[in-house]
């Protein structure tokens, strides 16, 4: 049966193959435009995206892995995210910021669970830390925590309240 030329793949250079490692067998042209567009298919959608890790935070996180083995942190068991509070609400409490961490789940049996927290409530400080986002909150959630009485400030349907949590050490 005769291919019609539309489905003939384009000859490809020797350059635009997949480099061959050790003695792996030949691989013909179709073989590689098909491996090709396959690793397309599946790289496609994380086009643009990377991670990046702060050079202080790559120095610590290796020198506790060489000296202990692992990463101790503190563990609180909430979900949450950034948000900002609405002006009026900032003022009549008297807050020092403008955003905080929604609390968007509680995970059961956590210390978030036993100390009160519940889904809605906006954190907006961590001890005398002001929390403006859930960078703060995981910044401050250091291993000097595990086992401590951690104050937290937050807004329960915009009333100021503090609670406090006896946070735990994560595992991980």
């Amino acid at each position: 049966m005769r291919r019609s030329s539309a489905m003939t793949p384009a000859p490809t250079s020797r350059s635009s193959e997949f480099p061959r490692r050790g003695s792996s067998p030949p691989h013909s042209a179709i073989h590689n435009e098909f491996a090709l567009a396959s690793l397309r298919a599946v790289i496609l959608p994380a086009q643009g995206l990377c991670f990046a890790v702060a050079v202080n935070t790559a120095k610590f996180i290796a020198g506790h892995l060489i000296k202990y083995g692992r990463i101790r942190r503190a563990y609180l068991g909430v979900g949450g995210q950034t948000v900002t509070i609405p002006r009026f609400v900032v003022r009549s409490q008297q807050l020092k910021t403008e955003t905080g961490v929604l609390v968007i789940s509680v995970e059961k049996q956590s210390p978030a669970e036993r100390g009160g927290l519940q889904e809605g409530d906006v954190i907006v400080a961590l001890d005398d830390s002001i929390l403006r986002s859930v960078d703060d909150l995981h910044r401050l959630l250091t291993e000097a925590r595990i086992g401590s009485i951690c104050d937290l400030t937050l807004l329960r349907r915009s009333q100021k309240i503090s609670l406090s949590v006896v946070a735990q050490e994560a595992l991980i």
